[in-house]
This record gives C-alpha cells, structure tokens and sequence, in this order.
C-alpha cells in the first residue's frame, strides 16, 4: 500500500472515531435525554389535570373544571393513575418509588421514575378536603419510535460521512503526501547515483596514485599518471557543477518574463540546427531556465543524432526537438529524465546523465512539459508550454 493509502486510512480512521462517531453518540443521547425530558413534562401536566378533574370539581367553577376535563381527555395516554393521601404515600407508593424519591415528593417536588418499562411522573396536588399524591404511568412509544429513527439516520450519516472523508483524504494524500514520497524516492536515488558517479573516479584517482607510488618511475611515467589523474578531477568537478545547477534548478525561485520564441532564437546563439517556426508565439518562462532547458535538449541532440542535422518545430504551444539518431528503447523512456540515467544507446558516447534530467526539471518549474517519443525513424522531445 502507497504512503499515501495509508496516511489516508490512517487519518479518517481517527478522524471518524474522534468526530463523527463522538459527535453522533452526544448527539443521539443527547436527543433521547430533551424527549425524555419532555414527556416527562407530559406526564407532570397529566398528573396536575387528572388531580384538578377529580378533586377540583368543587373548587373549580363549571368552566374551569370543564377545560380541565377536556385537557385530560386530549393528554397523552396513560397506562396507570393512582391517587393516594398523602399519610399514605409512604406505604402505597414503595413498590413504584424508592425512599429518597418518595422524601423528595413529601417535600412537594415533582419526581420522575421508571418501573418495569413505564415511566412515571408523581407530585401532590393540594385540596380543600387534604393533599393527595397524583401518579401516572405510561409507556414512551415516542421516545423509542424516534431513537430508532435516529439510529438509522445517525449510521447512514456515519457511513455517508465517512466514505466522503475518505475520499477527500486520499484525494489529497495522493496529491500530496505520494508526491511527497516521490519527491523523496527521487532525492534518494538522486544521492545514490550521485555517489555512485563520483566514487568511479575517485577510484581510478586512488588507485592510479597506489600504481604509481609502487616504485621510482621516469618523469615521463609521473606527468602521464598526473594526467590521468588530472582527467578524472575535471570529470569530477563536471559532475558536482551539473549537480549544483540541478540543486539550484530546483530551489531558485523563478522569474518569468513573456518571451517571444522567433526574436529568443534569433538573439541565442545555440548549438547546429535547423529551425522551423509556424507562426510566432509568446511564452511566459524565466528566460534562463528556458536557455538551459533548450540548449541542453539541442545538445543532446546533437550528441546522439550519429551526425544527422537536429530540426525544431515550434509551433504554439509547443516546440519539438528531433534527432535522427539511435533510438531510445522503450522500456527505458520513462527513466530517461532521471539523473545519471543513461540509456543503452548511449554506451561510448561521454556523459554524466545529467543534461536531460536538468531540463526536466527547469521546465516543469516554469510550469511547462517535457516529454519524449523515440522510434527506429526519430526520438522527439517535446516541450509544452502553458496556454
């Protein structure tokens, strides 16, 4: 699995365990505690009304008792109503209240309770003829019918939520965090080869100077291993001051200017070519980057065209670099921007890798691709600038 896969598994895992999952949970039992709580209520103003209908008829003139009977009638349903004097509260009420609900309720609180799958809601109401305890009891079809529907709402959430996260993150992880890991991966290679390039050296250094201090030797034999030493420091210095512009490709900032492609070539002196231009264009690169880039592409070219002439195409948006020389084969295309690499037609031919890599590199900092076609006929390498 790519970096990127699993930072993305890694961070909606925790995300969807920390967010939704916590925020659904207080959400839900959150919800089911407000509509306890008003059924609760419920339940108080049908204990109050059922009291009022039956001990307030005498208190109550017609009208007010009669409302009140009509408020019962259109209260929720209750399973159970029971009213008990309140000298009796103690005894009657014992299988339904616990002893600190019923001492809360002999001080005139409203107590709320559950028994055996009800709930109930118990207070006093108080009466010319003496203080009664008014208790009602009913089952909650509400409370249960609207959790259930909020289960199933809060797990399609959950999952809707959670696949869309999902999506996003590795969405984002494979822009970023797989370019990231790419990004390195190049680096990696980048120091491997870059070792690898000057360690050759180095080594024939070291081992030309083991040779020669072996014994006394002519001035001839002295001045012809300098030499050979002396050779091997300029491919080392050639190699650091192609690694150093590689490194500076990557990390300058850029300054693009628009650039207009038939005054750039006419004014740049550039390696053998022939020059065809479809029509003038502008460009907008730093024209430093766009002078290294081209000429490094033209001299490669040249390099490898086995003495064909190297023809450019520019034509908007793009210009086109042939060479009809040997060709690249196909299954080292994909390798050929990276430094050091060297294809297999370039046995023989003197070089560090380093050229087409640099390229690349200039290019798509400017925001520009290179790409690369090679057949038996031609191998093209091809620039597309940004509209």
């Amino acid at each position: 699995m790519k970096p990127g896969h699993k930072i993305s598994l890694t961070y909606s895992t925790i995300t969807i365990l920390l967010v939704l999952v916590s925020s659904s949970a207080v959400f839900y039992f959150g919800t089911r505690h407000y509509i306890s709580s008003l059924y609760y209520n419920y339940l108080e103003e049908k204990a109050r009304v059922l009291a009022m209908e039956r001990y307030g008829q005498d208190d109550l003139d017609p009208v007010k008792y009669r409302n009140a009977v009509q408020r019962s009638q259109h209260a929720i349903p209750t399973s159970r109503e029971l009213f008990v004097p309140k000298d009796s509260i103690e005894t009657a009420l014992s299988s339904l209240l616990t002893g600190s609900q019923i001492a809360s309720l002999l001080r005139g609180e409203v107590v709320h309770f559950d028994h055996e799958g009800e709930v109930g809601t118990a207070l006093l109401y108080y009466d010319n003829s003496g203080t009664f305890a008014s208790v009602v009891l009913s089952r909650n079809p509400y409370g249960d019918e609207i959790a259930h529907t909020m289960r199933l709402l809060l797990v399609v959430f959950v999952l809707g939520a959670s696949l869309l996260l999902w999506l996003v993150s590795r969405l984002w992880a494979s822009r970023m965090v797989n370019r990231i890991d790419q990004n390195y991966q190049t680096e990696k290679m980048f120091v491997n080869n870059a070792q690898h390039e000057i360690n050759n050296p180095l080594a024939v250094i070291s081992g030309e100077c083991d040779v020669t201090l072996l014994r006394d030797r002519s001035p001839e034999e002295y001045r012809s291993a300098l030499m050979r030493i002396a050779k091997q420091v300029d491919r080392i210095n050639g190699i650091i001051i192609q690694l150093l512009a590689i490194d500076d490709a990557r990390n300058r900032p850029q300054k693009a200017e628009s650039i207009d492609l038939s005054e750039w070539f006419s004014q740049n002196e550039l390696p053998p070519h022939k020059l065809y231009i479809h029509g003038s264009f502008r460009v907008k690169m730093d024209p430093d980057a766009l002078y290294i880039a081209i000429s490094n592409l033209i001299g490669n070219a040249v390099k490898y065209g086995d003495g064909s002439p190297v023809v450019i195409h520019a034509e908007y948006p793009t210009v086109s670099v042939t060479n009809h020389g040997s060709p690249i084969p196909a299954e080292e295309l994909e390798h050929i921007f990276d430094p050091f690499y060297r294809a297999a037609n370039a046995d023989g031919i003197p070089g560090h890798g380093i050229g087409l890599a640099l390229a690349h590199t200039l290019l798509q900092r400017n925001g520009a691709q290179l790409t690369v076609t090679s057949s038996s006929e031609n191998t093209i390498f091809t620039i597309r600038f940004s509209k």
